[in-house]
């Protein structure tokens, strides 16, 4: 072997454990990347899983200036909380009393917040900053609720206090976030004029309490602030007064309980007591009636029939004036609806109706800018726009729609007529043409009936309704059958119905209740309303005194009663007016729902009893 070949095979040998070597530092360096990977990955900052949900609110730990500091001169202060919080709602429920011009800048830093002054203090005044619910801690928005900030320009802290509660004054239901207000000035003009000197909100349940107060006379006063500037400026915000003027005061009693213990001697114990008055103030919040008196719309529809709609109801209806067309006598008849806003005009003429364009001039009542009602002139333009048939379309001779409140093979309730709605004013019907049978047995039985209009939906201003009842002496469970011939009805302009046949059960009385309210201490006129579970009014009476009321035949559901203080006796519930000092009319609930059911006769009684 020479020494070329020994020198290839030893180099040969050398180097293979060198690229093992140099494969496994490699190999290792790989290990020690996915190691490192690991370690990042587990080392990523998150919510620890497992153990109890965190439920506690921050803590305040700390303040500078301390709360209820007084001589205070500072333009800051810095609260201080056991961990990071956020402030994310503080905005939307934060006030101060009394209030700012401007609101305090709050910063975040760290596990603190600093809350800084825009506006000037006053002198000699005790501040209520109260941040509601927006302190909540970062990670679970646990919120602190209801803390509050106080201190004192001057050397003592004011600590008179007033609370009550604050109600719709229709449906007493309580009214939320709501202002509430005390005015150091007495006029009647302050809650428009000024800004109010002590300020608070109402909570869930409508309370609210004014606290840190200095003694004095205080106008009381609530707003729903639609443009949050603290005035009563708007016709359409919700206001709530108080008749007499509100003086915070202090009582401090002492109050001796006698303690018994086993095998010892009583003892007795003394307490003070301290209580604030008034304590028990009640509002009720109502809008005022603004609403100016205007036509808002008109409509042609249909050729025969023109549609006025007013702003709100019309103390007296207008007068109408054709000015291209030229009228005959009694040209039109009119329906009102019960609101008293809605005018619809049919018109009898049926030269008048072809023309596809009725200029009308209408003398009417309108709110002019003082506020009174004047008459004004408009000119009206109906325009009918006749649909277009599709040239396949074979024309139908026109006929009335009926309406009827039982579908096919309904049920009628025990109590109820069958409402029967014409699809235009009626000249006059045929009951030999309208035949009610009962199904008792296949042959039919033939039944009497009555044939009413019926006045419920619209209300009748001439003649010509287009709402009737039919009623009989209704048989429980028994199945009938009601047939209108053409011809029953025909309407102002000649035409009848069609053919109807009905098929409708009665439904029997053991699926109705029986409710007997025997109202006691009523001593001036209400309105006794039973209303369902939306606040709809199913039944109304009016009471001037004590008695029982019967209501039969009520479905198996749950009912409320309600009473309306009917004070001007107008049959309606009336809102208030704040610079007439009047109150919106009182109202009060029976204390909870009345569950009427199947084949039950129950009774209630309802003292009434007034605050």
């Amino acid at each position: 072997m020479d020494i070329k070949s020994i020198k290839k095979k030893f180099i040969r040998h050398v180097k293979a454990p060198y690229r093992v070597l140099m494969s496994c530092r490699y190999f290792s360096r790989i290990i020690i990347f996915l190691i490192a990977i690991s370690s990042l990955y587990c080392a990523k900052i998150g919510h620890p899983t497992g153990g109890p949900k965190d439920i506690i609110p921050p803590v305040l730990t700390e303040s500078t200036p301390k709360n209820f500091s007084t001589n205070f001169s500072e333009k800051k202060f810095i609260l201080f909380f056991d961990e990071f919080v956020q402030i994310n709602t503080l905005a939307s429920v934060f006030h101060v009393s009394p209030p700012m011009k401007e609101k305090p800048e709050f910063k975040l830093k760290g596990k603190s917040l600093l809350v800084e002054f825009k506006d000037t203090l006053r002198e000699n005044t005790t501040y209520t900053l109260n941040f509601g619910n927006g302190i909540a801690d970062l990670n679970e928005a646990n919120a602190l609720q209801n803390f509050t900030y106080v201190f004192a320009t001057g050397p003592k802290i004011d600590s008179l206090m007033v609370s009550g509660t604050l109600m719709d004054a229709l449906t007493n239901a309580p009214v939320e976030n709501i202002q509430v207000m005390l005015f150091e000035s007495t006029e009647d003009s302050a809650p428009v004029k000024d800004i109010p000197f002590y300020t608070s909100k109402t909570d869930k349940s409508g309370a609210f309490s004014l606290k840190n107060l200095k003694s004095g006379a205080y106008k009381i006063f609530a707003l729903k602030d639609a443009n949050n500037n603290l005035k009563f400026d708007l016709a359409n915000e919700k206001i709530a007064f108080h008749d007499s003027l509100v003086e915070p005061q202090v009582f401090i009693k002492e109050k001796t309980d006698t303690l018994k213990r086993k095998d010892l001697p009583d003892s007795v114990i003394t307490k003070i007591i301290t209580e604030y008055k008034p304590s028990n103030i009640r509002l009720l919040l109502f809008e005022e009636d603004h609403k100016k008196l205007y036509l808002a719309n008109s409509e042609r529809p249909e050729k025969n029939k023109c549609i006025i709609l007013f702003s709100r109801s019309v103390p007296e209806l207008p007068e109408l004036k054709p000015l291209n067309f030229s009228p005959s006598e009694n040209w039109y008849v009119i329906e009102k609806n019960k609101a008293s806003d809605t005018l619809v005009y049919w018109i009898t003429d049926t030269v008048n109706t072809a023309s596809d364009s009725l200029k009308i001039a209408i003398t009417h009542l309108r709110t002019d800018s003082t506020g009174c009602l004047s008459l004004v002139i408009d000119t009206l333009q109906f325009t009918y726009k006749p649909k277009v048939l599709q040239k396949t379309m074979i024309p139908v001779k026109p006929s009335i729609k009926t309406k009827i409140n039982v579908a096919q093979n309904g049920s009628l309730d025990f109590n109820q007529s069958l409402k029967i709605e014409l699809s235009a004013p009626i000249a006059r019907f045929d009951t030999n043409k309208i035949v009610l049978y009962s199904l008792k047995d296949s042959m039919g039985t033939y039944c009497n009936y009555v044939l009413s209009e019926d006045t419920g939906s619209f209300k009748k201003m001439e003649t010509n309704n287009r709402y009737y009842q039919l009623s009989s002496k209704w048989e429980e469970g028994e199945q009938y059958f009601l047939q209108l011939y053409p011809g029953a009805f025909t309407d102002i302009y000649g035409h009848t119905n069609d053919t109807i046949a009905l098929i409708f059960k009665l439904q029997k009385k053991d699926y109705y209740g029986t409710l007997v309210m025997k109202m006691k201490n009523i001593t001036s006129p209400v309105i006794l309303q039973m209303l369902d579970s939306k606040e709809t009014v199913l039944d109304e009476k009016f009471l001037d005194n004590d008695q029982d009321i019967k209501y039969e035949f009520l479905k198996p559901l749950k009912y409320k009663m309600k009473i309306i203080f009917d004070e001007n006796k107008n049959g309606k519930w009336d809102t208030g007016k704040y610079f007439e000092k009047r109150q919106p009319e009182k109202t009060i609930y029976f204390s909870g729902e009345i569950n009427v059911r199947s084949n039950w006769d129950m009774e209630q009684e309802w003292e009434l009893k007034m605050d």
